[in-house]
């Protein structure tokens, strides 16, 4: 398994964040199932004034493939923006939540996030994702706490492999049919990984927690709960 694609180093945001994000302002104005040159024309648009890198490689993948599931099996893989890794390149963008950036990356995501949502689980699941998290950063992570991961985040069926990406697991119940998550183990260049990929921004709440663990549960990412908790502020040792 790829550890910068399963253990990156992403911020969390409470909910009060979320709905300030320039992410939600732009997601809402771009259809939920966006046409294929729609993508293209927004990311050639990226490339002219983007300073990060080349998309050629990107678009021309996503040209290759299918349309029913060309960007996330795009995610999947190892294709580079400039010096990055393609999920590495968007999921930088989407933390740092820039205006312009993120209303050019927007097309291809809300692509992205309706061909997830179409192929939801129809069984209950739990999923792992290993991370390496320092005792300042674990203070996040109270039960009950309840907030968001800004980026595409990418879990794994398999604890036996998660569990090699850190020194703190998260374990993730996801219900029937939640529509924010897709197994990508059919569809991906990598199905040895057992990926399961949530949507960004996708909602979870703490319900456990121990030295080794963290247990989440996946939310409806529009249920507006935990508007009032606010994070701690910690410092990194």
């Amino acid at each position: 398994m790829r550890q910068d694609r399963f253990n990156p180093k992403v911020p969390i945001v409470t909910q009060t964040e979320f709905y300030k994000a320039n992410f939600l302002k732009h997601y809402d104005k771009v259809p939920k199932d966006p046409s294929f040159s729609s993508v293209i024309e927004s990311l050639k648009e990226l490339d002219d004034d983007d300073g990060d890198g080349d998309f050629s490689d990107l678009i021309d993948r996503l040209e290759s493939l299918s349309e029913e599931d060309d960007v996330i099996r795009t995610y999947s893989s190892e294709i580079e923006v400039g010096v990055k890794h393609f999920y590495t390149y968007v999921n930088e963008q989407l933390c740092k939540d820039d205006n312009s950036t993120v209303s050019k990356l927007m097309p291809l995501i809300r692509r992205a996030t309706h061909q997830i949502n179409y192929k939801a689980p129809k069984n209950a699941c739990v999923v792992y994702r290993g991370i390496d998290l320092n005792d300042s950063y674990k203070k996040y992570f109270k039960v009950g706490t309840i907030f968001r991961f800004p980026g595409f985040t990418s879990t794994s069926l398999s604890r036996e492999k998660a569990e090699t990406f850190g020194d703190t697991l998260f374990k993730i119940k996801i219900y029937s049919g939640c529509l924010q998550v897709r197994d990508l183990s059919k569809i991906s260049d990598f199905p040895e990984e057992e990926e399961y990929l949530f949507s960004p921004y996708s909602l979870f709440e703490v319900t456990e927690k121990n030295d080794e663990m963290i247990t989440l549960k996946a939310h409806d990412n529009l249920e507006k709960i935990g508007m009032d908790i606010k994070l701690p502020k910690v410092q990194d040792d």
